[in-house]
């Protein structure tokens, strides 16, 4: 079997089965070694690690820290759930929220996945995943409250751009990506993620 060949593993379950987002939650934390996330149909979808993919969303994520460490918010990493409105629950490789958005977090809220979809998501493609299937996670994303949202393709170099009501923007090789006016400031160079 080829890698292109391997997929993420989508568990399906008959409507009476299907998890509840705090179910979810509690699945997550009995099985913190996989990385899955919850689709708003009900399905988990385990999604395995690839070092280019896990390399680069943590070079993403370094920088929206650095940025977030001088001008607020919160940046965060592949490990943090987001339930969206539509009941999904999902993980973005990289993740930045407002500072009003988690100023008024009980201490109970800060220990489980968020109830919102986070202002900025980074989602760097794997060998493991379709392009459609990622393209259809930040359209989801977007639909969702997200402001901007970046997939990012090692393979091939693009960057796909995803804002609120306007059309993707398609990215080929850039040195840097501005992240304006949700991170105002911020350049995310890409020769540090490649």
């Amino acid at each position: 079997m080829a890698l292109t060949d391997v997929m993420p593993l989508v568990l399906r379950f008959p409507p009476g089965l299907m998890m509840s987002p705090d179910e979810f939650f509690e699945f997550s934390a009995a099985n913190r070694d996989v990385k899955m996330e919850l689709t708003s149909r009900g399905e988990v979808v385990i999604v395995p690690a690839a070092f280019e993919s896990s390399r680069a969303g943590l070079r993403i994520g370094a920088q929206v820290l650095a940025w977030a460490d001088v001008h607020g918010g919160e940046a965060l990493g592949a490990d943090m759930g987001f339930t969206l409105p539509n009941g999904a629950v999902r993980s973005p490789d990289a993740a930045w929220v407002a500072p009003h958005r988690v100023a008024g977090l009980t201490a109970d809220e800060r220990r489980r996945f968020l109830r919102f979809a986070p202002d900025f998501v980074a989602e760097v493609r794997s060998a493991f995943d379709r392009l459609a299937a990622q393209q259809d996670k930040m359209q989801e994303y977007m639909e969702q409250g997200t402001q901007l949202g970046l997939l990012l393709d090692p393979e091939t170099r693009n960057v796909y751009v995803y804002r609120p009501g306007r059309e993707m923007e398609v990215l080929h090789d850039p040195e840097s990506v501005p992240a304006d006016p949700v991170l105002p400031g911020l350049k995310l160079i890409l020769r540090k993620v490649w």
